[in-house]
């Protein structure tokens, strides 16, 4: 619902972020008011009430319920309201849970980001809300007065962290890069150094005519946690590269061997395969120049993610 309050459009300049590794986000708010109205669940609004409004239906609770709440922190003074109930629809949209993955309705935006702040800020959707209206201010949540004035002592509309405590958080995730001119890797001194390529990941990279000796390039990434970890390479391709380079990963108490073409696919990340029993610590993949003679082999970049 449209808030009755003007708000200063440079506070329509704050950009909606991703606060912690729960699903919190910093969203405009306003103050529904209508005191003696009935709510989109059934509640009548009394004097100083403690419920919240969000965009969309997905969370309504049932009339008293508080199967869905949200925890709202106002950083602007250090006040928090605990486990505020959904209790009514709005403001402007009804299907916008933009603090959900997938979303109901406009999935071009980013996750965390109200369809309104998005509309009043950026002109999305040409400035309007899912009804055709002009959205006035960025707002992504309504609160009741009682949250509103006295749990977190607003005088008037303002940003504050949302915390929607029903929504798991997202899945960790983790990158280890490792550069040819990182610590983490080595080489002898047969492998050269090239700059010439255009497609390499960084300043340069290391090369080695292909031969039948042991001769292997090493990268060694200290992983954070004991995780199924995907390996991927970057290499500049090449005509006079291997068909046949061969990387080995090390995981687990076992090493598997993954043989690629770098005459093609350069310029980019290309997975080596995934493995589930990676261990916390220092993990290698090296590769060999003992494959196919009268080509070269590049050592670039290699990472594990998940």
């Amino acid at each position: 619902m449209k808030s009755k309050l003007v708000i200063a459009s440079v506070l329509g300049l704050l950009a909606a972020q991703n606060l912690t590794a729960q699903v919190t986000y910093r969203v405009y708010a306003t103050r529904e008011g209508l005191v003696g109205n009935t709510t989109a669940n059934g509640h009548k609004i009394v004097s100083r009430d403690h419920f919240c409004a969000l965009p969309s239906r997905q969370a309504l609770n049932s009339n008293g319920g508080r199967t869905y709440t949200v925890t709202i922190n106002n950083f602007n003074n250090g006040q928090t309201a605990v486990n505020v109930p959904q209790w009514d629809v709005g403001p402007w949209n009804t299907t916008d849970n933009y603090w959900h993955l997938p979303r109901t309705s406009w999935t071009s935006l980013a996750r965390g980001l109200p369809e309104a702040q998005a509309a009043y800020q950026n002109g999305f959707n040409g400035g309007h809300d899912e009804f055709g209206r002009s959205v006035a201010n960025p707002a992504g949540i309504d609160l009741a007065d009682g949250t509103f004035w006295d749990d977190l002592g607003m005088t008037g509309n303002n940003w504050v962290d949302v915390t929607y405590n029903w929504e798991a958080p997202p899945a960790p995730t983790a990158t280890v890069t490792v550069d040819n001119s990182n610590s983490g890797f080595s080489t002898s001194a047969n492998w050269s150094t090239g700059t010439s390529s255009t497609d390499k990941f960084g300043a340069d990279y290391r090369y080695r005519s292909t031969a039948a000796l042991s001769d292997q390039s090493t990268w060694t990434g200290s992983l954070p946690n004991a995780h199924s970890y995907t390996v991927s390479a970057w290499w500049p391709q090449g005509s006079n590269r291997s068909a046949t380079a061969a990387y080995t990963v090390a995981h687990g108490a076992t090493t598997t061997t993954a043989t690629v073409n770098q005459q093609a696919n350069g310029g980019k990340w290309n997975a080596l395969g995934t493995w589930s029993d990676f261990a916390a610590g220092a993990n290698t993949v090296k590769l060999s120049c003992w494959t196919t003679t009268g080509f070269i082999v590049v050592a670039d970049a290699v990472k594990w993610s998940y």
